[in-house]
């Protein structure tokens, strides 16, 4: 090598020399100026957890019992739980446990020795085998009878202890959606350890005798309670609605999301009703038709049961002969006109009815561009609003539904309901199983139908439908201002009342007085009650025409049944008599609020009655004892889970905590405690 080279050479490890030191001299301040650069590159909006995704499975991303959870291993868990959660008596997801919960369930299992053997694992495998095999070919329409056969089914290949594992993958694959049976049955001994671990945890509590008697006194009590409904008042429930910004209604849907879950498709659409009794008021009939139609329905509506013989069908008669005869055979018009004219108007109204139903569908449900007669130069023609249809027929009934499915569909729509409305919500069930491209479009029919209880026809329009888990917060952005402003309504009357209802429970304000003053319809008064008893009210008055003809009816009979009081159970008895059996002392009265169904209550106890301890039977002893040991069970449970959270990551409070609805009581002030609750199922 030259001497030259050799020199450069020299230079050259004597700067790579220099930029060591330097760097052992400057450690701290080349980290905190690199640090800076990184942070700016980013600006300052990426926390550390959302730079680790960058990263791959084996990033630490917490830490139980002091060991370390990779991503990897958190994947894992939340693969195991949507693979054979579903087949373990342990809840997880919503409302139930979490991925942490399940990785922090399987460490502490696993600290307890607590194992799952080959045999164990081997019997749960079989039982879904069988299970799933005793299915097939069955109609699960009919639950009654399906349950029965399955079980009949399962205990016939129990007995025989069949089990073909080609075909056990087979249907993992096909009823489940499992194609890795290997897996699922690695994921399963874990959950089955879980359980196992709950069972250990829980042990078998004991429970006190006077427990017992106590639930038993209060659940087999008899209550006698007064009650009103009070009025809510939809145009103050509009202001207060209108007064929410979407970040007040979007903050209530995080809050309260389960109240905006829903499980099967729901549709929402506009109707338009045609009273079938107006055509029936304003059609005239002639003495022409009146006679054409007697003669079409004389035989056999007007036909009179003869003991007489009216001769042979072959003998010559003359014209007086047969028209005596005819009177003999037949009620004569005279006497059947106005049935035979209210049947003819009846026609004519249906006749009517169904040609404005045509006008109205082709307006509403209109061919579009490119439909089969229509132009290709045409332009889709414009819809009218249902403002304008009902401004050009002020007879018909207009509205738009709520959102609905098909278990409400019928209660929601009452007098506008067809069979039509069922047909479109089967549709929306088969789409959900289907790629959005793949969904079939909801048919709209542009004729009218007649409604279910026949009382006019129907016809519907702009049909929306949505899907289970494919919503998002704008979906539901007027569903969460309705929800939000009932609640406030009713807060708002709470307060106002609270002074009243104290003035009712010390005896200084009367009942009626007080549902004359909050707006309340009548006070009902119940019999004596025991929980499981609905709570009936008076119907409501008909009007003076139908209750003539019901008097009329009544006076000609001689039923003692009809001389009960008709009464219909109240629709919101449940909360209503929760309340009431709430409540301890005699005269102690409250609001009753539902929520769900936007009712409110005041309600005021009145009586008791309590059961005699020596009708305490062995039975309903043992039923009690079983509640209380589930309630225990779960109390010991719910502390030791937060227990164990705390021994597992006291550091870690990034995430999420044992679930809430696991660690609360029995609930709000005034509802049942779990051990009566249970019992009482």
């Amino acid at each position: 090598m030259s001497k030259s080279k050799n020199v450069e050479r020299r230079k050259e490890l004597t700067a790579v020399q220099h930029l060591k030191n330097w760097y052992h001299a400057n450690e701290k301040l080349f980290w905190v100026v690199f640090l800076v650069f990184i942070a700016f590159s980013f600006g300052f909006t990426m926390a550390p957890q959302q730079l680790m995704e960058g990263f791959g499975g084996g990033v630490v991303i917490g830490k139980v019992f002091d060991e370390e959870v990779t991503r990897e291993e958190f994947k894992i868990a939340g693969e195991e739980l949507g693979s054979a959660a579903r087949f373990v008596g342990v809840p997880f997801g919503e409302g139930g446990y979490s991925q942490w919960d399940y990785i922090v369930f399987q460490k502490e299992a696993a600290r307890l020795d607590l194992v799952v053997s080959d045999e164990e694992l081997g019997e749960r495998v079989r039982n879904l085998y069988w299970g799933m095999k005793a299915m097939e070919g069955l109609d699960p329409s009919n639950s009654r009878s399906f349950q029965s056969e399955v079980q009949s089914e399962v205990e016939r290949l129990r007995e025989a202890n069949q089990f073909n594992p080609k075909e056990y993958a087979t249907l993992l694959k096909e009823r489940f959606r499992i194609g890795n049976h290997q897996f699922f049955e690695r994921a399963l001994r874990n959950l089955i350890r879980v359980e196992k671990l709950k069972r250990y945890v829980e042990g078998s509590p004991a429970v006190a005798p006077e427990d017992v008697i106590d639930i038993y006194l209060r659940q087999d009590q008899f209550r006698k309670f007064s009650f009103f409904q009070i009025e809510l008042d939809e145009a103050r429930q509009g202001e207060i609605g209108a007064a929410f910004s979407e970040d007040d209604l979007r903050e209530y849907y995080d809050e309260n999301s389960q109240r905006f879950r829903f499980y099967t498709p729901e549709i929402k659409l506009d109707y338009v009703f045609i009273p079938g009794e107006y055509f029936e008021e304003t059609v005239e009939v002639t003495d022409k038709e009146i006679q054409e139609k007697y003669e079409k329905i004389k035989n056999p509506r007007y036909k009179r049961t003869l003991d007489v013989d009216v001769g042979s069908s072959f003998e010559l008669l003359s014209e007086d002969e047969q028209a005596s005869q005819e009177d003999a055979l037949f009620r004569p018009l005279a006497e059947v006109r106005e049935e035979v004219v209210e049947e003819l108007k009846a026609d004519k109204s249906r006749t009517e009815t169904a040609k404005l139903g045509r006008d109205l569908g082709k307006k509403l449900v209109p061919n579009k561009k490119g439909a089969v007669g229509v132009g290709a130069e045409s332009e889709d023609p414009e819809v009218p609003s249902l403002e304008e249809i009902q401004k050009e027929y002020p007879f018909v009934e207009v509205g738009t539904t709520s959102w609905i499915n098909s278990g409400n569909s019928r209660e929601e729509l009452g007098d506008y309901y067809s069979r039509r409305v069922q047909t479109m919500l089967t549709t929306a069930t088969q789409n959900r199983s289907k790629s959005p491209e793949e969904r079939k479009e909801i048919t709209l029919f542009s004729n009218a139908v007649e409604t279910q209880d026949k009382k006019g026809s129907v016809l519907y329009s702009a049909v929306k439908v949505r899907y289970p888990n494919e919503t998002e917060f704008e979906d539901h952005l007027e569903d969460a201002r309705e929800k939000l402003s009932l609640v406030k309504l009713m807060d708002e009357i709470e307060e106002t009342a609270d002074p009243l209802i104290r003035q009712v429970r010390d005896g200084e304000f009367d009942l009626a007085a007080a549902a004359e003053k909050l707006d309340g319809e009548k006070v009902h008064t119940t019999a004596f009650l025991g929980q499981a008893d609905r709570i009936n009210v008076p119907v409501e008055e008909e009007d003076e025409a139908e209750e003539g003809e019901k008097k009329d009816a009544k006076e000609s009979s001689d039923s003692e049944e009809e001389d009960a009081p008709k009464t219909e159970p109240l629709k919101g008895d449940y909360v209503v008599k929760r309340q009431g059996f709430a409540i301890a002392t005699v005269g102690d009265c409250k609001l009753a609020r539902d929520e769900f169904n936007g009712q409110l209550f005041l309600v005021r106890f009145d009586d008791k009655s309590d059961p005699d301890v020596k009708e305490l039977t062995d039975q309903r002893k043992s039923q009690i004892l079983n509640s209380l040991r589930f309630d225990h069970r779960r109390d010991i449970f719910v502390k030791w889970h937060k227990d164990l959270w705390a021994r597992a990551r006291p550091s870690l409070a990034v995430y999420r905590e044992p679930s809430s609805s696991l660690d609360e009581g029995a609930g709000a002030e005034g509802s049942q405690s779990a051990p009566e609750a249970n019992a009482a199922q």
